[in-house]
Formats: structure tokens, sequence, C-alpha cells
């Protein structure tokens, strides 16, 4: 817990990405702890991006929900993986999957939707609903980098979510 306060708090809006993943990790422990190991964890990230830079704290409240709001009810057997890599076009994107009980459609929608919005009616909208951290998280992104950059979500009942980050190679 210590950990991640600090880094938290830290001063830095961007830091390393292995920074970033060493909160993770340290989150993760206490998640292993707290469920006694009731769902496998996973992080594999590309060596090449470790020394890049992202904004802080904008993968562990992702990871946050997907234990929470995905893998909690399970009663075993769930599933969790970090992932990130280069892309195709060049950008860093980062994957965090889960196997729990997913999104239905119309939440899906709503969350799509409230990531879609242009950043004035994002600000007006933020408190509205659920998806605040997301949206938070996405709205950072986009004020640092620009429209091409920010959150994405997948999810199906029954299948799982996932939430891709992507931002620039800095």
């Amino acid at each position: 817990m210590s950990k991640i306060f600090r880094y938290s708090i830290k001063k830095d809006d961007l830091v390393m990405i292995s920074e970033e993943i060493q909160c993770i990790q340290a989150y993760l422990k206490i998640i292993s702890i707290r469920y006694e190991n009731k769902f496998d964890m996973e992080i594999n990230v590309d060596d090449k991006i470790l020394e890049m830079k992202t904004p802080k704290m904008i993968l562990q409240p992702i990871v946050e929900n997907s234990v929470y709001h995905g893998l909690e009810s399970m009663d075993a057997g769930g599933h969790l993986r970090v992932s990130g890599h280069i892309d195709a076009n060049g950008d860093v994107c980062f994957q965090i999957s889960d196997s729990g009980k997913g999104i239905g459609k119309d939440g899906l929608e709503s969350m799509k939707a409230k990531l879609n919005m242009a950043y004035s009616e994002r600000v007006e909208n933020s408190f509205v609903g659920n998806s605040i951290g997301i949206s938070n998280i996405n709205n950072r992104i986009q004020l640092l980098f620009g429209q091409g950059y920010g959150v994405g979500i997948e999810s199906e009942i029954g299948h799982g979510t996932t939430v891709i980050v992507k931002i620039p190679s800095i």
C-alpha cells in the first residue's frame, strides 16, 4: 500500500512505463492476498516500452475496475491480463482484459458514448452515471496527447471486458 501511495503522490505527471507497471504489480500483490489467489493475474509488457513515458496512474484504476466489476463476483477461475506493446502505428497500446461477468450492451454503449463525447461535454457529464474513472483517464490522455489517443472498451456478458489504452511513444 505504501508503494502505491508514494507513487500516486509523486509530482511528475509523466512517469516511466516501468514505474506504472511496478504500481500495478504492487496492487496485484494486495489483490492476490485479499482474494486468496481466487483468479489468475498476468502482466506481459514488451521490454521496448518500459523506458518510455506514460501519464501516471492511468492503468491501475482500470485494473482495479476489472477486479471489482468483473472478477470479484466469480467463484473461481477468473483471469486478468495486462499487456503492453507498440502497435502498427508506432503508438503504445495497453490492454487490460478480464474473463469476468462482462458489461451488458446498454451499459457498454453508454460508456462508449461518454468516451466519444467532446471534452466539454464529458466535463459537463463526468459525474452522471458510472465509468467516471475511465472517463477521467480518457480526459487526461486526450488533454495531453490529443483526440487520436485515449481509452476504448469492448465487453460481452459472460465473456469479460477488455479496455484498450493508447498513448504516443515518448
